[in-house]
């Protein structure tokens, strides 16, 4: 029909179905088309949305782009958004900007950039009502506080954030809530609520046909049964949830895998398996510039010396 505005927005939501999918390089190349063709004077057109579905796609293309370890790129073009949408002054347009500027730097590991836009995201969402994204705002919050020490903090907004997925039973990213919850509670010492939380999270990602999510479930669940000894048990979960990171080219989980599996062998006496792992997770870390990361794993070779 050559519809340029059907055709953007066609590419939109299929960016958005692939990225919450796990489709991550489909999703980055056509959120890429939505910018690349929304350029100049276009950028500000609506095509009947409540914001500009240019300055959304770049919020989208920031988040997928940081879920394949590009946090150069996926930074600049979260930032890009925030800006765009701060020129524009329109709730449902910050929301974006905050959470597309927010989820590069908690992907990271860049906690102190990462917590401020979130805190404007939550606050914004929470006061004008914006259910969308305000469960995934709040769950990628929480955590943040949980990775940066600040438990206390992040008790309240984790606990609001399972009680927003269970009242609207959006799916978009139900599971990588719930995991995310759940990473915090592990954080927090509360094992039990960790493990059922990553049981709900597997069996969503699962139910919804989302193999990046899935792969983050089975990640947490590998790293719980690593607190609880239970050897066997985590092995079988890091090997699969790096199986489907790798299949969808997730590097920052891949090398969580590699970290979490080279602790596994240090605790039980498999050297040789663990110092493979941790100079994997070592030298992707320094090629994604993740140094919190690359010092956990940098911390744990040197107890192998």
């Amino acid at each position: 029909m050559d519809d340029d505005g059907l055709r953007v927005m066609a590419s939109f939501f299929l960016g958005l179905a692939s990225l919450c999918g796990g489709s991550l390089a489909e999703a980055v190349q056509l959120f890429q088309q939505v910018t690349t063709t929304l350029v100049g004077t276009r950028a500000a057109e609506r095509f009947g949305e409540p914001g500009p579905p240019a300055q959304f796609a770049q919020a989208f293309l920031g988040w997928s782009l940081a879920e394949l370890g590009r946090f150069d790129d996926a930074i600049a073009v979260g930032e890009e958004s925030l800006r765009v949408a701060r020129t524009i002054e329109q709730p449902f347009t910050l929301m974006h900007g905050y959470f597309g500027a927010g989820i590069p730097y908690l992907t990271r590991g860049d906690f102190g950039r990462a917590i401020p836009p979130l805190e404007q995201g939550f606050t914004l969402c929470r006061a004008t009502e914006q259910h969308l994204w305000l469960g995934e705002i709040a769950a990628d919050l929480g955590l943040a506080y949980a990775r940066a020490g600040r438990i206390d903090d992040a008790m309240p907004v984790l606990e609001f954030a399972l009680k927003e997925a269970a009242m609207t039973g959006l799916r978009f990213t139900y599971s990588r809530q719930h995991a995310q919850v759940g990473e915090a509670y592990l954080l927090a010492g509360r094992h039990d609520e960790a493990a059922r939380l990553a049981a709900v999270a597997l069996e969503a990602a699962r139910a919804q046909k989302q193999r990046g999510q899935e792969a983050g479930a089975l990640w947490l669940s590998a790293e719980i049964a690593r607190c609880a000894l239970d050897a066997a048990q985590a092995e079988a979960d890091f090997q699969h949830a790096m199986s489907l990171a790798l299949e969808i080219g997730a590097r920052p989980l891949v090398a969580r895998c590699h970290l979490g599996l080279g602790k596994l062998y240090r605790r039980t006496d498999k050297r040789d398996h663990a110092r493979e792992h941790l100079s994997t997770a070592a030298m992707m870390y320094r090629e994604m510039k993740m140094p919190l990361w690359l010092e956990q794993a940098e911390t744990e070779m040197s107890t192998l010396a």
